[in-house]
């Protein structure tokens, strides 16, 4: 029997919030308050024999960056079955219906943050970035840059924040292309609110933004003081860059750390004179190509590429995946045809590619550790097409 997937009605967001509040061990109406910021479309129940719900999701319409582009994605966030029917299979058969349902939608990647890593490994999905906590000591930042004038952001600086924020996100593969759900969170998130502060743009006139930061202050008893929390920041130059380290660390006098999360090489990291960070692993995420021909071209490339190659493909679900295709880069653009073409061949499974498509692993790496049947030319031509710096995310969701 195939598993449904459908919406909720409003009456069953309660039986969804006990669901999540076994699930994740949140208070209900907290459960249910963030079940609230999902249009009832974004949500999908599996119904037992009496058309009640008996699992859930939540499915977030975003994009992620690849290549400089941003290619159609959708986040997995609240998977949740209620203790008494655990043990029945009701996870599995929900995200494998989920997945299918994506595919005829043509949706190019999912991406999730994994609470058990096998139950997701098993429809598909692959390790495929990092989201790393950065910390390091206020008083050792050692960068006192005052070349720039700092301005408090308020509502009217929303569309320069945005495009600072996309400029860039651009330069870092696996960064959200993000929508309202995740915005909204780096302004108001468990409770914190968060203030943001930015340097101007000479170039734009002063309308535009270098850089910003959204911060909030939580107490840190044990010091006395209280600690600096950064839930967003970009800069678009070294400048900017810069300027933030120095305002950061003008809270040293009364704050003890300033934390923030992204990518293990963060830019930020080369710009103290000590290494003063601790890096302190949280989160792999997961992607699973579920549209692999839209996951192919709508991503960039590089632009001095011109590579082919066949890729033989598994897939234990989508059956229009599995197979041979002809991939071709050219100008910074990929072309992809079903069938065997004239390239060297690598023999590989959807999920494994998740991890090649991303740049977390490089063949060769996947192929030590047999993720990937393919020879030393395929090799290449796969590491030239999916050539990246560090795959990292910055948001939770």
């Amino acid at each position: 029997m195939t598993t449904t997937l459908s919406a909720p009605t409003a009456q069953e967001l309660p039986t969804l919030a006990r669901f999540m509040h076994y699930a994740f061990a949140g208070p209900v109406d907290g459960c249910l308050e963030w079940l609230n910021t999902h249009t009832p479309a974004n949500l999908r129940v599996v119904r037992d024999a009496a058309g009640a719900p008996a699992s859930a999701l939540a499915q977030i319409p975003m994009g992620q960056f690849f290549g400089g582009r941003s290619v159609p994605m959708v986040g997995i966030a609240g998977v949740a079955v209620p203790p008494e029917r655990r043990g029945q299979g009701l996870g599995l058969d929900m995200m494998r219906a989920c997945i299918r349902e994506l595919a005829d939608r043509r949706v190019a990647l999912s991406g999730l943050y994994a609470s058990t890593k096998a139950l997701y490994h098993q429809v598909g999905f692959g390790l495929a970035g990092h989201r790393v906590e950065l910390k390091a000591p206020l008083d050792q930042l050692g960068v006192r840059e005052r070349g720039a004038s700092i301005v408090a952001l308020g509502d009217a600086d929303e569309p320069a924040v945005r495009d600072c924020y996309s400029r860039f996100a651009r330069a870092t593969t696996g960064m959200l292309d993000r929508p309202e759900y995740i915005w909204k969170r780096t302004r108001d998130w468990r409770g914190q609110t968060y203030t943001g502060f930015g340097v101007r743009s000479d170039e734009l006139g002063g309308a535009g933004l270098e850089g910003y930061v959204f911060l909030a202050q939580p107490p840190n008893p044990s010091r006395g003081k209280h600690d600096v929390v950064l839930s967003d920041l970009a800069f678009t130059s070294p400048r900017a860059a810069r300027r933030l380290l120095g305002f950061l660390a003008d809270f040293a006098m009364m704050a003890s750390t300033v934390t923030f999360h992204g990518s293990p090489n963060h830019p930020l990291l080369a710009l103290t004179p000590q290494q003063v960070f601790t890096l302190t692993t949280r989160e792999l995420w997961m992607t699973r190509i579920t549209h692999l021909e839209s996951a192919l071209t709508s991503r960039g490339y590089p632009a001095a590429l011109s590579g082919r190659i066949t890729l033989e493909v598994e897939d234990d679900l989508i059956d229009a995946h599995r197979g041979a295709w002809d991939i071709r880069v050219e100008h910074s653009s990929a072309s992809v045809l079903k069938g065997a073409g004239p390239g060297p061949i690598a023999r590989v499974h959807i999920r494994e590619l998740a991890s090649l498509y991303s740049g977390l692993f490089t063949p060769v790496q996947a192929r030590l550790a047999g993720l990937i049947d393919a020879g030393d030319e395929a090799c290449e031509v796969l590491g030239a097409m999916f050539a990246s710096g560090t795959p990292a995310m910055t948001d939770f969701f």
